[in-house]
């Protein structure tokens, strides 16, 4: 996984903040405007091609 979240914050997608304490190493991600966008925009695609497979309402 470490390589799909530096993808990630490479393309400006995520905000990555490493910390550790006595339980070990904890990485924290947040979503940056750009990231909410694009994930926006990928769930609208996924919703527009369900709809076309279901095809016409009333059919």
């Amino acid at each position: 996984m470490p390589k799909q979240v530096a993808a990630l914050a490479d393309a400006g997608h995520v905000e990555v903040h490493k910390t550790r304490n006595r339980t070990g190493r904890h990485t924290h991600l947040r979503l940056t405007a750009l990231g909410r966008q694009t994930f926006q925009r990928h769930a609208s695609a996924l919703e527009r091609i369900v709809a076309a497979a279901r095809g016409p309402q009333g059919a």
